[in-house]
């Protein structure tokens, strides 16, 4: 199975095609998971499931993530 997180539905499409797979989404925007996961052997799997997120709501998932300094690193002062 193809990485395809962060790539644009239409992209992950191309990509799955080869692998005659029944495609199911969840979401709109681009890749943020996947089943089977990436690396997987597809042989006897006949389902991809990808959930898509709006760039707009991934960036603000990652503001609140980063906790109050909005940067993601340990405000550790000495």
């Amino acid at each position: 199975m193809p990485d395809l997180e962060g790539l644009s539905l239409r992209k992950s499409l191309q990509l799955l095609q080869e692998h005659n797979l029944k495609i199911r989404l969840r979401g709109t925007g681009r890749v943020v998971s996947q089943k089977p996961l990436p690396g997987a052997l597809l042989q006897g799997i006949s389902e991809c499931i990808l959930t898509l997120e709006k760039v707009e709501d991934m960036k603000f998932e990652k503001m609140i993530d980063a906790g109050p300094d909005n940067n993601g690193l340990s405000a550790e002062k000495n």
